[in-house]
């Protein structure tokens, strides 16, 4: 029904609005110029014939089916004279996907650059000239869309043929998907499924002696209100590939029960079609995915992965921002009893299990109802880094002594408390925090577990994060079994005083990365208005201590004016995907559908997904990437060299990653004609690996 709506409302602007011109054999606009090419008018009174497309940069056109958005090429061909019928045929499009708002987006099926639609005409009486006049109705986008017309014609007289346009015709109907099977694909089944999470898949089993057919897309159309989503591919064997598409309807009368499905594997020149009834649809198999995920490990092992990730999410980069957080937690104990040095120790370490379980629940939860997350996700969102910079610069100020005022337990400083009767509660917390600051980069081994969970059932993800969580929080289990070695150290004092003041300009300085990352995200003048409120109530909590005259209403109305000025910053958030620029002559932008051809074409491909949030990737690229060796080796071997940013939300990228079974990041892989599917290298970065792995590579 709504496809329904849609098409009403299409021709409606077309009738409106519509771009018309004269007949003529070629059409030039801003947008696009059009061309009708004859290239044979045969004997039997066949005609062969093209629409050639040509368009500007950036501009599109639409598939048979286009998708979310836009609306096909619609040809009428009936004021042509001497022309009885005609058939038109369609190449494989390109899948296109665009946000619109956080979590929503929509997909449509493309043509950029060039396209043309071979056309197959039947002469009335083929003693005669045949005038081929058409009229087109079509939508072309790019940031707006414009619904035009055409009015194009051209002459096939009798005999007449060119090599020139039977070659450009005969190029692009190689691209249009045969009848399966066809040059060794065959689609030979198609059944439905649902997943653990209650998605609903339809599953396509092929047959090939084609390789990497697995890679490749496939498009569904039917006449019901139903729309399918990117496959997700299971190689079984060296000769079949089994697709699961999930789906979803889009009203409420609308079923994967009836009717007919026209189902197409993108595959270049051996792209293959089937159509299927409903009734045809068996039951989809359970198939464990191939390849370098779940069915190369076992559940226990993925679990030990989880652990050691855990345990070496310590001594990440990632972690530095919390080591003044674990110091002082540890040194505050020295002389004091064991029993209470235990105990403290212990509830840090289930603040981090606890925070791992809750962010266990976040991901359950978000994937459930469709939102596709990754590891560090929290750390796109800008009202979290936020609430984290606001956090963050209370505790250094009241680490400095510029104000004495408790904030509740989850907020302040309580590790800035003396005295053994310090409460539980603060120690809590200092895991919690220690763990939310120490997620937005993965470690070794972390990134195959956590990408296990995210593809995963609600026990697998809860098993995960716990074992993650248990990792993590080794290091304070240990100490609260031998509280000895902590005991022995000296007794908090004016020392202690000095080490406060170092540990708050560490945690100052994280609030400054923060906000650098914010400006990324909101842009620079959100991060100046946040700048300026929480140095108005750094002003406000030092004055309210130093003026006794304050009262509770004042304070009360102060805390009302700060609150209302931080809210002007949530507006700006329309500044946001804002891209990191590529401040290198080797680093381009990644183009994840342009990596297949330029191995194909015989280059050696490196993409480094990074994000300005993720301290890892930072160090990775301080210390190896921009290295003045790394630069010259990618010089010296051609290296294409793509850097993805993943700062804010980005589904293509979160779809990148899950094809290798990742969810985070720092993520680096290297391709070439010798390892197309790509060698997959450690999250923190080795010199060495990198030379050793580009001189290894093949190239044509």
């Amino acid at each position: 029904m709504n496809r329904i709506y849609y098409n009403i409302f299409a021709a409606l602007i077309i009738i409106c609005f519509s771009i018309s011109h004269s007949f003529a054999k070629t059409i030039k606009s801003d947008e696009a110029t059009i061309s009708l090419i004859v290239g044979e008018y045969k004997d039997d009174g066949n005609i062969v014939a093209g629409l050639h497309y040509k368009l500007e940069k950036g501009w599109k056109i639409y598939w048979r089916t286009a998708g979310d958005t836009g609306f096909p090429p619609q040809v009428d061909w009936e004021s042509s004279q001497n022309i009885s019928s005609m058939d038109m045929l369609w190449s494989v499009p390109k899948r296109s996907r665009y946000e619109l708002l956080e979590n929503v987006s929509t997909e449509s099926y493309e043509y950029e650059d060039e396209v043309l639609f071979p056309l197959y005409f039947k002469a009335a009486d083929n003693s005669k000239d045949s005038a081929i006049n058409l009229k087109i109705y079509y939508a072309i986008c790019k940031d707006i869309c414009i619904p035009a017309n055409v009015d194009i014609n051209a002459t096939a007289s009798v005999g007449h043929k060119s090599e020139e346009n039977l070659k450009l015709i005969e190029k692009f109907e190689e691209l249009v998907p045969k009848q399966s099977p066809y040059n060794g694909v065959d689609i030979v089944s198609a059944g439905l499924g649902a997943d653990k999470s209650g998605n609903n898949y339809l599953q396509v089993a092929v047959n090939s002696s084609v390789h990497d057919i697995d890679k490749s897309d496939i498009f569904i159309e039917s006449d019901e209100d139903i729309t399918f989503f990117a496959p997700q591919s299971n190689i079984l064997n060296n000769k079949h590939v089994v697709f699961n598409i999930n789906y979803k309807s889009l009203s409420s009368d609308a079923t994967i029960n009836k009717g007919k499905y026209r189902i197409t594997i993108a595959s270049g020149t051996n792209s293959v079609e089937k159509t299927f009834d409903a009734s045809d649809f068996g039951i989809a198999k359970e198939i464990a995915p191939s390849g370098k995920s779940k069915a190369a490990y076992s559940t226990l092992i993925i679990l030990l992965f989880a652990f050691i990730g855990g345990l070496i999410l310590n001594i990440m980069p990632c972690v530095l921002p919390v080591l003044s957080i674990k110091l002082i937690s540890i040194i505050k104990h020295g002389g004091g009893e064991k029993a209470h040095i235990s105990s403290s120790l212990l509830t840090t370490a289930v603040g981090i299990i606890t925070s791992f379980l809750v962010l266990g629940l976040f991901v359950f939860t978000l994937r459930t109802v469709g939102v596709n997350v990754g590891w560090g996700f929290h750390f796109q969102e800008p009202l979290f880094i936020i609430t984290l910079i606001i956090i963050l610069s209370l505790f250094a100020a009241n680490m400095w002594g510029f104000y004495e005022f408790r904030l509740p337990s989850f907020l302040s400083d309580n590790i800035s408390k003396k005295g053994e009767g310090e409460s539980l509660t603060a120690h809590f917390f200092t895991g919690v925090f220690a763990t939310i600051l120490a997620t937005p980069c993965t470690a070794p081994f972390l990134g195959t577990a956590v990408g296990f969970a995210l593809g995963g059932s609600a026990i697998n993800i809860f098993g995960v994060f716990l074992m993650m969580g248990v990792g993590m929080s080794t290091p304070y289990l240990i100490l609260s079994i031998f509280p000895k070695a902590i005991a022995g150290l000296p007794k908090p004092g004016y020392w202690m005083v000095v080490v406060k003041y170092i540990m708050g300009c560490f945690i100052a300085l994280t609030a400054l990365w923060l906000g650098w990352v914010l400006s990324k995200q909101l842009g620079t003048i959100s991060a100046i208005l946040l700048l300026a409120v929480i140095i108005s109530l750094l002003i406000f909590l030092h004055s309210r201590e130093k003026i006794k005259q304050f009262n509770n209403r004042s304070a009360k109305y102060i805390t009302y004016l700060l609150l209302i000025s931080l809210a002007f910053i949530f507006p700006l958030k329309f500044e946001s995907k804002q891209e990191t620029a590529i401040n290198s002559d080797i680093w381009q932008e990644l183009q994840i559908d342009e990596i297949d051809n330029l191995v194909n074409e015989g280059n050696i491909i490196f993409v480094d997904v990074t994000a300005d949030w993720c301290l890892t990737c930072k160090v990775n690229k301080f210390l190896v990437l921009d290295n003045k060796e790394i630069i010259k080796l990618f010089k010296e071997h051609n290296v294409i060299a793509m850097r993805g940013d993943w700062t804010n939300k980005n589904s293509e990228i979160a779809d990148y990653l899950k094809k290798y079974d990742r969810a985070g990041i720092p993520f680096n892989i290297i391709y070439s004609p010798s390892n197309p599917d790509g060698i997959i290298m450690s999250e923190l970065l080795d010199k060495q690996d990198i030379v050793n792995s580009i001189k290894k590579q093949k190239v044509k």
